[in-house]
């Protein structure tokens, strides 16, 4: 696997191909791959066949206990004055782009929520402002990331990159 030209990490992905350039090229084991650190979209050099070229963000399997604050119509994600209902999830996959959660919560598809990730507790908790749930299966949702600082997009690629490291 080639490493990302941007940030040097090759933590990549196939993606799909795009327009005619780049299906004329994959005649010539050139293809398209996106780095799961930085998402940066670069031209490389295939030597295996894909496994899953339809996901672009593979995601880690993690175990991390989550705060999880449902967003209520009308009311901002940074309102801190009155009552907030907080419910308890665990995390059990990540990737830069989302994570999948368990809870009990009554959640729905297309809900927006906040998360607080509890890495270790020696470390404040990785916050995520938005999260819009896309999938859901019994008590298992998917979550896309919708608004996460940039402060808190360091600390999750240092989280990824530690988390494959140990895989």
């Amino acid at each position: 696997m080639p490493s990302c030209p941007q940030c040097k990490v090759s933590l990549v992905n196939k993606v799909p191909r795009r327009g005619r350039l780049e299906y004329f090229l994959s005649f010539l084991t050139i293809g398209p791959f996106r780095c799961q650190l930085c998402t940066h979209r670069f031209l490389g050099l295939k030597w295996r066949p894909s496994t899953n070229p339809g996901r672009e963000y593979d995601r880690i399997q993690s175990r991390y206990s989550v705060r999880l604050i449902p967003n209520l119509k009308g009311r901002p994600m940074g309102s801190e004055g009155d009552q907030i209902q907080q419910e308890e999830a665990t995390l059990f996959d990540i990737s830069i782009r989302g994570c999948g959660i368990k809870t009990n919560a009554p959640l729905h598809k297309g809900d927006l929520v906040r998360l607080e990730i509890e890495v270790t507790p020696q470390e404040k908790p990785l916050r995520i402002d938005e999260a819009v749930i896309r999938t859901l299966t019994g008590r298992r949702f998917g979550l896309e990331f919708v608004n996460i600082r940039d402060e808190e997009l360091t600390r999750l690629r240092t989280l990824l990159v530690e988390l494959t490291q140990k895989r």
